[in-house]
Parts: structure tokens; sequence; C-alpha cells
């Protein structure tokens, strides 16, 4: 790919909107206002998905308030670090096995029905 210190420039152009967006709905998503969406899962079956959390998790983050994120949504916050070494345009051989190979995914996949399974127990300390 020709361009590819166009893509940091695109996350930094959608993370703009976000705090963008932020500043201009001053909205609190734990307060219960309607202008976030309900998760459908959790919704219609009364359990939560890996997802749920997500935007009141994202909204503490962007108040600089990590561990209230992690609250929130734990798999969210953990994957950062993840996500963020995904955008790492040239990786050493190394991060390119973790992020090209199946065994990975295939982890990464076991630990999301982890979470999703022990977050729906009584004894879960968050949410």
């Amino acid at each position: 790919m020709k361009h590819r210190w166009l893509i940091p420039l695109y996350i930094l152009g959608a993370i703009g909107v976000l705090f963008y967006t932020y500043k201009l709905y001053q909205v609190d998503p734990a307060a219960g206002t309607e202008s976030f969406v309900r998760c459908p899962v959790e919704w219609s079956t009364g359990l939560k998905c890996p997802g749920c959390g997500s935007q009141r998790a994202v909204h503490q983050l962007m108040h600089g308030n990590v561990s209230k994120a992690f609250e929130w949504n734990a798999i969210l916050v953990a994957s950062i670090p993840y996500l963020l070494l995904a955008l790492y345009p040239s990786k050493p051989k190394w991060l390119s096995a973790i992020y090209n190979k199946a065994k990975p995914v295939w982890i990464i996949l076991g630990i999301i029905i982890l979470f999703t399974v022990i977050r729906n127990f009584k004894f879960y300390p968050f949410y």
C-alpha cells in the first residue's frame, strides 16, 4: 500500500470527531438517557453480550476514567493496546505472527467467549 501514513491520519480524524461529538452532546450514558442505543441481546434475552457497556466504557475513557471504563466493559479496555498495535504499519516478524496467524484469533475468540460467560454470572463484580 502506497499511502500507509494515511491510516493514522484517518484514526486521528475519527478520534477528533468523537471528541467533537462528546463536547457537542454532553450526555452521560450511565444516567440512562435515551440518546444511547440499548443492547438488543440484553434487551431480548437478559444476558450481557461481550459488547454490553461499550458505549459507557468509551464515555468513561473520554473522561480519562480508566477504572470506571474497565467496570463497564473490561474486554474493551483490555483490547485497546492490541488494537493500537494492529495499526502499526511496519510490524516486526513476531508481531506480524500475532495478527496474521489463525491460532491467536482462536485464542482471542476463546477469551471473548469466556468473558461473556463469566460476566453473566451473579458473582461477576462489575456492571
